[in-house]
């Protein structure tokens, strides 16, 4: 073994001492010798090892022995080395004309060396096609929030990295930075000025304790001052008995009802002082008197307009009676409807049934003189003989050939089984110088 160990480093320096003379080294050892006793010997980058200044790699080996070979893993035709003998492997032999043996090409690397921050592959993944090694992709990087309460982190990712004291409002993460939420419109309000903010859009106005549009018209009744506080109200931003009105214009006192006009309608003047509605009588015509208030109303049909009937104090279109709709129309349910409730009401030869004109008759009094009713139609028919001819008679509601009597026929003929046939009954039914004999003229 140490002869083997001295022959090698005989045959190194040997090949040291004859390649510079053939060509240019790149790297020259300290003090112009390539043995040394300790590293400090060396240049820079290299290391003594066994009395050599080599280059020691990142896994402990030199340029010139390997001793980290995979085991089983060898060239083809080559034999394995017995037990106990060192794996030789020669990255030392270079072409004529390179430099020293422990320098190597950038990127080339001693079999089994691994470049710094070079992953292992991955022994259960399948071999790439071409068969070269694979590597595994590198992990993303992730940004890491210091969760530090003293401070309020200057990124963010999700609003629970904002919820420390530090932060204070700025308890939302929007686009990675620690911000106070976003502005909301109130479910509530008490004035204006909470609902022209850009959250409510056009619901600027406080009705009713909500945000909401401006309404388009001034009520007619009021519960607050907020909702007679509006563009449509002018000058009648109060709510006052139950009506908008100008602040100042009620007086308190009186000394006949025009004192009390500032006040709304159905206000009068009682014992000098305005005092609202008590009767219907105080409102306008369409009023009515609710709760010391006027309002639109009614208290009975009459009151409403021709088309209208009361309902709920409140006129809605309907009627009461068939002299509220129109002349073809009858008043079913409240409400106007076409129909009828007798001929009469119908149009030419229309006939009323079940409260609707339909076309057909009732009797036969609407039909021609040759037609009489059935089935509410007018046909063809007959209801006695005078509606029939001269020779016919009325059977079965049909005119037919045939006779009642002889004077259902023509001379010299009598009705004899309802038919006209030739014979007499007397004598002078015959001709001068006949006798009527067994009813035929002899």
């Amino acid at each position: 073994m140490h002869l083997f160990t001295y022959f090698r480093y005989g045959f190194i320096v040997l090949f040291f001492v004859i390649v510079p003379a053939c060509g240019t080294s790149n790297v020259a050892p300290p003090n112009g010798s390539l043995f040394c006793g300790q590293d400090t010997d060396c240049e820079a980058g290299l290391s003594c090892i066994d009395h050599l200044c080599q280059k020691r790699s990142s896994d402990g080996s030199t340029n010139t022995e390997n001793t980290t070979n995979e085991p089983n893993q060898q060239e083809p035709g080559q034999s394995e080395p017995a037990q106990g003998e060192p794996t030789q492997q020669e990255p030392n032999q270079q072409e004529p004309g390179q430099s020293e043996p422990t320098q190597q090409e950038p990127n080339q690397q001693e079999p089994n060396q691994q470049e710094p921050n070079q992953q292992e592959p991955n022994q259960n993944e399948p071999p790439p096609s071409d068969g070269g090694p694979t590597e595994a992709p590198p992990e993303p990087m992730k940004e890491v929030i210091v969760d530090n309460p003293a401070t309020c982190p200057s990124r963010c990712q999700t609003a629970a990295d904002c919820k420390v004291a530090a932060c204070g409002s700025r308890s939302e993460c929007i686009n990675n930075q620690c911000a106070p939420p976003a502005p909301t419109c109130p479910a509530t309000c008490t004035q204006d000025a909470q609902c022209n903010i850009q959250p409510c859009g056009a619901r600027t106005k406080c009705v009713n304790g909500t945000c909401a549009t401006q309404p388009l018209v001034c009520p007619a009744t009021c519960t607050q001052d907020a909702q007679c506080n509006i563009q449509p109200c002018g000058t009648k931003t109060s709510c006052v008995n139950g009506t908008c009105q100008a602040p100042s214009s009620c007086k308190q006192t009186c000394s006949s009802n025009v004192g009390c006009l500032g006040c709304g309608v159905g206000y009068k003047c009682v014992n000098n002082r305005c005092v609202p509605c008590s009767a219907d009588s105080d409102c306008l015509v369409s009023q009515i008197c609710q709760n010391s208030t006027c309002v639109i109303g009614c208290r009975r049909t009459s009151d409403c307009l021709s088309s209208q009937i009361c309902v709920n104090n409140q006129c809605v279109l309907g009627c009461n009676t068939d002299s509220q709709c129109l002349p073809t129309q009858i008043c079913d349910n409240n409400k106007c409807v076409i129909g009828c409730r007798q001929n009469g009401d119908c149009l030419g030869t229309q006939i009323c049934v079940n409260n609707q004109c339909i076309i057909g008759c009732a009797s036969d009094s609407q039909c021609a003189s040759i037609q009489i009713c059935e089935n509410q139609q007018c046909v063809i028919g007959c209801r006695q003989d005078s509606q029939c001819g001269n020779t016919q008679i009325c059977e079965n509601n049909k005119c037919v050939t045939g006779c009642r009597q002889d004077r259902n026929c023509m001379n010299g003929q009598i009705c004899e089984n309802s038919l006209c046939v030739p014979g007499c009954r007397k004598n002078n039914n015959c001709a001068a110088g006949q006798k009527c004999v067994n009813n035929k003229c002899q």
